[in-house]
């Protein structure tokens, strides 16, 4: 039922008192409470009895959307991070000198922008693909605040004491942001309600995957940055994706067109040799998924790890997706091969951790020994501090925070 309040008769409602919560307490979470409140049937919204299904569906959409909220702390937390490290004095020289120090910034920054890729796409999939955002929705919930709570926690090492303390650096940001933040991954459906989510479409999903059902025309709406979007159809919205997803579909394509586009640009060859390898790890991924079986109480521990590994392969797919309808020009730095191999390379790393030898005997992503990962993120490094003394948002995209063009 939709209720105006102002057109109920005194003394048929109350609001309820804020709940005091850890997090975001400017934000008035209560509630209200109805008695005897005459309500007509053209209050009703859609038909009788199908509340539930109407509340799942628009909960597809506001979980896509939450990730702005994931983004968000996670910009300003990095932010913070950067400008102390790169004041602080340790050991004789600036703590940004240090090497672990170096590392830690620049694979938060790849995750921030292996989030935004993900998020991206999964609002514009909004309009493009809403027959399957019961998946697309499930995976951005999960994993980009999964993401961020990790990325915070790996800055608070970085930031040190003053991660906790409110009155001796930056007058207790940081420790606030990590605070709001911790609830994002909460609310609209927690990371086991999203999990689980994806194990109950686990069948639908591997067998899609093996024969995409073969859908055009959604890729360049879906992942060009310049092209408009359709309107909206609500109606589209399902509770299942009856024809599994054709964003996680597109991975092979899209890694196949990069394989073609570094036979002519050799600074794509580590992108490729990564998309490569998570192409072949993700088949091996659906074929698990589809020979998992639910248990009469649920999803087996096992089908969460599948749900976690196909959580950073979907990612992936958004991440190569954005590269090859972009790769033109027109949409700033989402054009560079560099955020690519980076982010790349750490959602494989994420795949690994959660489905251990998913991505072995294989060779690594990166293609070469481990010591040849530092230049990725030496030159990783060199771009988040020049959009930090640009003042620009760390994003894919350029975007400045303060004055200057609008994004």
């Amino acid at each position: 039922m939709l209720v105006d309040k102002a057109e109920l008769p005194p003394g048929t409602y109350r609001t309820l008192p804020k709940v005091p919560t850890l997090g975001i307490r400017g934000a008035d979470i209560s509630g209200i409470a109805f008695q005897g409140a005459p309500v007509g049937r053209d209050r009703l919204v859609g038909r009788e009895g199908e509340g539930p299904e109407t509340v799942l569906k628009a909960l597809q959409i506001t979980r896509s959307l939450c990730t702005a909220l994931s983004l968000g702390a996670a910009d300003h937390g990095l932010r913070l991070a950067h400008g102390f490290a790169a004041e602080r004095e340790l050991y004789g020289r600036r703590m940004l000198e240090l090497p672990q120090v170096r590392r830690t910034l620049s694979e938060c920054y790849a995750d921030l922008l292996a989030a935004e890729a993900l998020s991206t796409v999964a609002a514009r999939s909004i309009h493009t693909l809403p027959g399957e955002l019961s998946v697309t929705s499930a995976i951005a919930k999960y994993l980009v605040p999964t993401m961020v709570d990790r990325t915070l926690l790996r800055l608070r090492g970085v930031l040190g004491a003053r991660a906790f303390l409110s009155d001796h650096h930056a007058h207790g940001r940081f420790q606030k942001l990590e605070r709001d933040h911790r609830i994002v991954g909460i609310f609209d459906g927690n990371t086991m309600v999203n999990l689980y989510a994806l194990t109950a479409q686990f069948r639908t999903l591997a067998r899609r995957f093996a024969a995409p059902d073969g859908a055009v025309g959604w890729e360049a709406d879906t992942f060009s940055l310049t092209r408009p979007l359709p309107d909206l159809r609500p109606d589209r919205l399902s509770l299942l994706a009856r024809h599994g997803s054709a964003l996680m579909a597109s991975l092979p394509a899209s890694a196949a067109a990069l394989e073609r586009a570094a036979a002519e640009d050799v600074r794509l060859l580590p992108a490729a040799r990564a998309a490569g390898t998570l192409t072949v790890a993700c088949r091996e991924l659906h074929a698990r998924m589809g020979a998992a079986r639910l248990l009469p109480g649920g999803a087996p521990v096992e089908s969460f790890d599948l749900a976690r590994g196909y959580s950073a392969c979907f990612a992936a797919a958004c991440a190569l997706g954005l590269w090859r309808y972009n790769a033109a020009g027109g949409a700033g730095g989402a054009v560079s091969p560099l955020w690519l191999h980076a982010v790349l390379d750490r959602l494989s790393s994420g795949l690994e951790e959660a489905v251990p030898g998913s991505t072995g005997p294989l060779p690594r992503p990166w293609g070469v020994e481990e010591e040849a990962r530092e230049p990725l993120y030496e030159r990783l490094l060199e771009r988040m501090a020049a959009q930090y003394a640009a003042g620009e948002l760390f994003s894919l995209l350029p975007c400045r925070t303060a004055e200057g063009p609008p994004c």
